[in-house]
């Protein structure tokens, strides 16, 4: 069964509202990282603008911005381009069409009903480019970023596994990175197709999500998250790494559980039974879904 060691989060509508994230969710990421969990941003935005909006980029170890285009070290203020500028001929031709733009390192983004001039004018020009959508917004990228491409980046410097990362999201654009990630979850206002496809969704919207989730990681795996911690720290400001065998724990007495319904792992806790019931009941240390199964 994985051990986390990292949490990698969307920024809007996930850890923001309306662009702000309030204080008991940095708290929670404080806390998270005092644990010794790793913590990554993951962001479609250009990183200028985040760094404007965004008064404590440190609580991350890395920034992915720009949807995956950009790769950011807050403590060293290094600055990674993963990927080329954009063409100069698909600006003119956005500015000629009266686009509204806005331009990073990368990525180009616009707003609907725009994608349609977007669209056609990387066919037109034949830029391998693609269109990503994150609810009202439209970014256009090289055809190899994502928020996938930038994450496994931010993995690789930091010498961390992607099934070792628990990533939240809430939009179409997070989908790609929350399908590398070693468990994916989605915020209670998450798209129902982000929902849909995620192994887990909190209770709670937005920020208060994110702390449930971190709740939830504290309370069933300290000692896993110490230890992640340690090892991570050991391969980013070198130092031995220690190998890490903590599980999370099995049924009562070591006895198998069955397999979760939803993931179909066989990780779970058993917990007490009811007087009188006739099934035992687990919680799947993976997914989180309670399920029940007949006393033997």
């Amino acid at each position: 069964m994985a051990t986390y060691q990292a949490i990698a989060t969307d920024y809007d509508e996930t850890l923001a509202h309306d662009g702000r994230v309030d204080q008991p969710t940095i708290d929670a990421l404080l806390r998270a990282r005092a644990a010794g969990l790793a913590t990554i941003l993951v962001t479609g935005r250009e990183l200028a603008d985040l760094l404007n909006t965004f008064a404590q980029p440190a609580i991350f170890d890395r920034i992915v911005a720009e949807n995956g285009a950009v790769l950011y070290q807050p403590r060293t203020q290094q600055l990674r381009m993963l990927s080329s500028p954009p063409p100069p001929r698909l600006l003119e031709r956005l500015a000629a069409e009266a686009v509204p733009v806005s331009v990073g390192h990368t990525i180009v983004a616009t707003v609907e009903p725009h994608e349609h001039v977007l669209l056609a004018a990387i066919r037109e020009l034949g830029i391998e480019w693609h269109i990503i959508f994150n609810k009202g917004a439209v970014m256009a990228l090289p055809a190899d970023v994502t928020k996938a491409t930038g994450l496994a980046a931010a993995l690789d410097e930091m010498g961390l596994a992607a099934d070792r990362v628990v990533g939240v999201g809430d939009a179409e654009n997070d989908q790609a990175f929350l399908g590398m990630c070693g468990l994916s979850v989605a915020v209670a206002n998450a798209l129902p197709s982000v929902k849909a496809a995620a192994e887990m969704v909190t209770k709670r919207a937005r920020g208060a999500g994110v702390i449930e989730l971190i709740e939830r990681l504290l309370e069933r795996s300290a000692d896993v998250v110490h230890r992640g911690a340690a090892n991570h720290r050991a391969k980013t400001e070198g130092g031995p790494v220690a190998m890490n065998t903590t599980r999370f724990p099995a049924g009562r007495g070591g006895s198998q559980s069955p397999s979760c319904p939803r993931c179909k792992r066989a990780d779970s806790s058993d917990e007490e039974s009811q007087t009188g019931s006739s099934a035992r009941w687990f919680v799947c240390n993976y997914c989180g879904m309670r399920y029940t199964s007949p006393k033997s």
